[in-house]
């Protein structure tokens, strides 16, 4: 079953553990089938039985400009990797981490005890 974009993220989002596969990380990322094969051939790649996380894409083709594709000089990053970056972060946001849900719960509950509503 083929997904948009925006399914993409939704997945992404909603279920951490889920891998991609390189087919979902060329629409996800908006680079070439192509360049995320040669990324997937490379030594140190990011890709794990053949799947990979979109962060993980954006972060490893930021740390290698010579596998980005473009004119660009190799010490200044292709905007289509920087676009990339930035739509995973958007798109992507955090949950709040646990011991910002523990403080979270401890109000709650300590509200419920007092009988505040």
């Amino acid at each position: 079953m083929q997904f948009d974009q925006k399914q993409l993220f939704q997945i992404a989002r909603d279920y951490p553990w889920f891998l991609f596969t390189g087919e979902e990380i060329s629409e996800l990322c908006n680079v070439g089938e192509d360049q995320v094969r040669r990324v997937r051939n490379a030594p140190d790649s990011p890709f794990r039985y053949n799947k990979c996380r979109p962060e993980w894409f954006t972060e490893w083709m930021q740390n290698h400009p010579e596998y980005q594709s473009g004119k660009a000089s190799p010490s200044a990053p292709p905007p289509s990797c920087e676009r990339c970056a930035e739509a995973v972060r958007k798109n992507l946001r955090l949950k709040p981490l646990r011991d910002q849900k523990n403080k979270k719960t401890k109000r709650i509950s300590g509200r419920l005890l007092a009988g505040d509503s």
